[in-house]
């Protein structure tokens, strides 16, 4: 604002202290871009090892609890000028957005929706915990791009060694909402919908489908609104 004032009192016009500002914002936009994507690629370079540090008796497997992926990765995040935060929406199930954004203001965010977990004896308040907890944990680590490992901290990183091969969830549900967010066209999305409903199929993963079908479901409107455009 200080340097529209000058270029005012110097004799500039109105319109065209506008289009400097307009200009100046745009600029400052692509130099915040630049940063975001930079800074991403530094992260990348040297990313952090997330331990799975929970076991799920249901399935027989390991996975990683949310604080030990936030705590873990927000560290390394916070080096390359750059945050993550969740928003969730309740108006047509539950949906939440994961927003990754550097320090000069550039962010970019990755959304999964899926109904309330109804396994087990919740309450109707634990079953909505349940799917926002588990899409939180999903988003952040499609965002970041960390995936867990199945090593842990006790065993110099060797893993248990029968449960190397253990069906991860969120992973699984990160990598299938991976594919359908680059679907092209809605044929290559029911490509992907069909490969995904047999693999979640295969290890009865009824929590991950519900959840992917959400994501291809929005993944849809997006493809028809464009082209209607």
């Amino acid at each position: 604002m200080g340097e529209a004032l000058a270029f005012l009192n110097a004799g500039g016009t109105l319109q065209e202290a506008r289009e400097m500002l307009a200009l100046q914002k745009e600029w400052k936009a692509e130099q915040a871009r630049e940063a975001y994507f930079a800074a991403v690629a530094e992260f990348k370079r040297d990313p952090p090892t997330v331990y799975k540090d929970r076991d799920n008796h249901q399935y027989k497997s390991r996975y990683t609890s949310i604080g030990n992926m936030v705590n873990t990765v927000n560290t390394a995040l916070s080096r390359h000028g750059l945050s993550a935060n969740w928003t969730v929406d309740q108006s047509n199930g539950i949906t939440v957005t994961c927003t990754l954004t550097h320090k000069l203001g550039h962010s970019d965010s990755c959304h999964m929706s899926g109904p309330q977990d109804a396994s087990g004896a919740k309450n109707p308040l634990q079953q909505i915990k349940s799917t926002v907890t588990y899409l939180k944990l999903a988003t952040y680590e499609a965002i970041t791009g960390i995936a867990s490992s199945d090593g842990n901290a006790d065993d110099d990183g060797n893993g248990a060694s029968d449960e190397t091969n253990q069906y991860d969830s969120v992973a699984a549900l990160s990598h299938w909402c991976i594919r359908a967010e680059a679907a092209i066209n809605t044929e290559a999305l029911n490509n992907i919908r069909k490969q995904a409903g047999a693999a979640f199929s295969a290890v009865g993963d009824v929590k991950g489908w519900e959840s992917f079908k959400g994501v291809v479901e929005a993944k849809r409107r997006h493809l028809a609104g464009e082209v209607k455009t």
